[in-house]
């Protein structure tokens, strides 16, 4: 007897014209029906479809890999893959790989470059940042950045160099990584941040900052997960840019000298070991610092400084609201109101409040807890120093297109600049304090495009 189809993906696949499957063998599950044989192979279609395909077992190769019914027109071939084993989700191992060790914090950033090994497929990346304080001399004390172990990581940047698929797939400071993880998955990563800017020392801070080329979220299956690991065969080489920051970058303001004698961060990537796929895959799972605008008066539907760029699929945007002037550094809810996403002339997102009713951007925070399972903080309202790192929804506000997991509502702009369709995020200004608002974004790639 033939073991039981395994389930793939979660896509609905066009069939392609004039091509029928070459031996009508592997399955394919309509919605509402049985397991059925499919007669055309299925080609890489757009993300924000959403449906299942079969791949069936007995469909195996001398490597162990599964023929699908997924057809890539670039390679001429059809996708293989090895499903995960036993359905327990992507089995990852920790491999030590480097550790950067940067001289004494100063007046400038000091970039770092490590070359990644090639020999596995990563799920990801994980960053042990751990540095000692000494704060000492002058009268005044500044004031803890909010942020201060994350804050060090000037900027994240991982590239993929060579061959035809070269690619810059991350590229954000320490702090964003660290807010999307949470974000996303719904759980908070480790922080061991200073706890005063008075004098004294060395003092150990440390964080741990999770990179994930697979696609996180609490609600996404892991079969679907597995479509956007990082193959590196597909690269020439693989670079990561970690740059360190200043002394300012975990206290800011008054005249105590900070140093920061000793620091290093191991990095470990996250190997992962059940599974084994071919060059063509589905998508690639990309994040990057858009930019950073400044507000400093009230405004209604104001518009950023530069449109949302189209051309991929968007998995996520995230808002970062902080106050950096002065003698403070801290994330604020106090900044934005109402939130409107325009695709041209038509309204897809709506978070509408106001501080006289509730606590500004309040939908859209409710929305994260109830998807991420994520719990407010003891005084989510206004300048709270703290709360960000108890609770990141304080000045982090996510929209994720993948609700529920699924991948049917990714806001899929691939086709938009051939149509001159713009994307406008409007939002509402409800402070004339000084705020800087961070844009990040989260694209989806098909595979074998950039």
């Amino acid at each position: 007897m033939y073991a039981r189809p395994q389930l793939i993906d979660l896509r609905q696949l066009e069939p392609m014209p004039g091509e029928r499957f070459r031996d009508h063998q592997t399955h394919r599950r309509e919605p509402g029906m049985f397991a059925g044989f499919c007669k055309a192979p299925r080609r890489l279609s757009s993300l924000n479809r959403d449906g299942t395909y079969f791949a069936a077992p007995w469909r195996v190769d001398d490597l162990g890999l599964i023929q699908t019914d997924l057809w890539d027109a670039e390679s001429q071939q059809f996708v293989k893959v090895r499903p995960l084993g036993g359905g327990a989700g992507l089995a990852l191992v920790e491999r030590y790989v480097a550790t950067i060790t940067p001289a004494s914090a100063g007046s400038a950033v000091q970039p770092f470059f490590v070359d990644m090994p090639r020999d596995f497929i990563y799920g990801g990346l994980l960053l042990q940042g751990q540095a000692s304080v000494t704060v000492a001399g002058g009268t005044t004390n500044g004031t803890l950045a909010d942020e201060n172990p994350m804050e060090f990581f000037e900027r994240i940047v991982f590239e993929g160099t060579g061959g035809g698929a070269a690619l810059q797939l991350k590229n954000m400071r320490g702090r964003h990584f660290f807010r999307a993880h949470h974000l996303l998955i719904g759980k908070e990563p480790n922080a061991v941040p200073l706890t005063s800017a008075a004098v004294g020392g060395p003092t150990v801070t440390s964080c741990v900052i999770p990179i994930w080329f697979a696609l996180p979220g609490q609600q996404i299956p892991p079969e679907v997960a597995i479509q956007s690991v990082l193959d590196p065969s597909e690269y020439g080489k693989l670079t990561l840019e970690v740059d360190f920051g200043l002394t300012s970058d975990f206290i800011n303001g008054g005249d105590r000298t900070v140093t920061v004698p000793a620091a290093a961060c191991d990095v470990y990537a996250l190997q992962a070991v059940n599974v084994s796929i071919t060059k063509n895959r589905p998508y690639r799972y990309i994040e990057t610092f858009f930019l950073r605008d400044q507000v400093a008066a009230l405004q209604t539907e104001r518009r950023l400084s530069n449109p949302i760029p189209t051309g991929r699929p968007i998995r996520y945007i995230i808002l970062g609201t902080r106050n950096e002037t002065g003698n403070v550094r801290q994330p604020v809810d106090d900044t934005l109101g109402t939130l409107k996403l325009f695709i041209s002339q038509t309204l897809i997102v709506r978070y509408g409040a106001t501080a006289a009713l509730m606590p500004p951007n309040r939908p859209l925070i409710e929305r994260n807890r109830h998807e991420n399972r994520v719990f407010d903080a003891v005084n989510p309202v206004g300048l709270n120093p703290l709360s960000s790192r108890d609770n990141p929804i304080i000045g982090y506000l996510p929209i994720d297109f993948a609700k529920g997991g699924r991948l049917d509502g990714i806001l899929d702009a691939s086709r938009f600049p051939a149509r001159g369709v713009p994307i406008d995020l409007l939002h509402d200004v409800l402070t004339a304090s000084t705020r800087q608002l961070d844009v990040l974004l989260g694209f989806l790639v098909p595979g074998g495009a950039r």
